[in-house]
């Protein structure tokens, strides 16, 4: 029996498995926020806010390399740390937007700094049902992602929840950002799988 995050993955994984009949979906447990967790210091102005590794898979080159084509008061501030930290920072500063682009290093709770950013991105090439966007979302921040995974959809489930554009349409990337820079924050959308550990119990005697 698999257990999948969402129906689209059930699917996908019944199908590629061979597993159709034999498969449920229980999402994840939320994320427990840290009472006493503060936000990350955030540079003035419009701050898109990046939460990730700093490795190939983020593609966090694709915001650098738009940035220039955002007013000068936005900025990027990206958590997490990785092995491409020298290489975006020396992209950063070919593209002249150094003092835009701030790597804050990893943050273990990054729920107080979403609340306060404009808006959260994620310019993946691939993703299995990325969390980030779901706590983004848990806190009334729009996100705009690319269609990194057939999750997306399904967390994106709404126009008033931010925007999701292809991976290789920086144009389409940037139309996003600027949209959502200065939209209306949608409605905090409460996290999935507050149930996770019943349901698996459930599951777990009905197989047995």
């Amino acid at each position: 029996h698999l257990v999948a995050l969402t129906p689209a993955t059930a699917d996908t994984a019944a199908r590629s498995l061979r597993m159709a009949g034999r498969t449920s979906v229980i999402p994840n447990p939320p994320h427990r926020a840290d009472p006493d967790a503060r936000p990350v210091a955030l540079p003035p102005g419009r701050v898109i806010l990046g939460v990730g590794r700093l490795v190939a898979q983020k593609r966090w080159d694709r915001l650098i390399d738009v940035l220039p084509a955002l007013p000068a008061d936005v900025h990027l501030v990206i958590l997490g740390e990785g092995e491409l930290r020298p290489e975006l920072i020396a992209r950063a500063a070919r593209r002249r937007v150094a003092g835009r682009v701030h790597l804050r290093g990893h943050v273990a709770d990054p729920l107080p700094t979403m609340a306060r950013a404009r808006l959260v991105t994620l310019t993946s090439d691939f993703e299995g049902v990325p969390g980030v966007l779901r706590e983004a979302l848990s806190v009334g921040t729009p996100v705009v992602t690319t269609r990194s995974s057939e999750s997306i959809a399904e967390i994106v489930d709404s126009p008033a929840l931010g925007a999701i554009v292809d991976r290789d349409d920086p144009a389409a990337l940037i139309g996003a950002l600027t949209r959502w820079l200065d939209a209306p924050r949608p409605a905090p959308v409460q996290l999935p799988g507050t149930d996770a550990a019943a349901r698996y119990l459930a599951l777990f005697d009905r197989l047995t």
